[in-house]
């Protein structure tokens, strides 16, 4: 669609008013970018490949810190070496050149109940200071 030169003198006139868009746009996405570090900085912001979680800033955080770096990190650590030593011992033991005739075991009343009691202990000692820190949350 080619415009009269009415309506061109016109869009040229408003872009000498008010400037080219592109121009003031450009210096207001600068002015942005530039502030942008600035903004929400403090000294506990996080920092590229950091590890772990911020420096707790309140009692509440303290205690979600000490839950997650004193109970949780300890049995995670404790589980997933547990687990990996079965499966390695597993590889090895059950090995078809070692094993060439499989036995045809089907149940172990000790081995079930174990891997079902031992899960939930672990859960309620878990849940146990998780609640606690939980209604201390919500008392605030």
């Amino acid at each position: 669609m080619r415009l009269d030169s009415c309506t061109r003198g016109i869009w040229r006139s408003l872009i000498v008013k008010i400037g080219r868009p592109s121009v003031r746009w450009q210096g207001l996405a600068t002015l942005i970018l530039a502030t942008f570090p600035l903004v929400g900085r403090a000294d506990n912001a996080p920092t590229n490949w950091q590890i772990g979680l911020p420096k707790p800033q309140s009692p509440i955080a303290e205690s979600i810190y000490g839950l997650h770096y004193n109970l949780l990190m300890p049995i995670i650590i404790v589980i997933t070496v547990f687990v990996l030593g079965l499966m390695l011992y597993t590889c090895w033991r059950f090995a078809e050149k070692r094993n060439p005739i499989p036995s045809k075991t089907t149940h172990n009343h000790t081995i079930e109940i174990l891997w079902t009691v031992i899960p939930v202990l672990i859960l309620v000692v878990i849940a146990v200071p998780s609640f606690r820190l939980l209604y201390d949350y919500h008392t605030i």
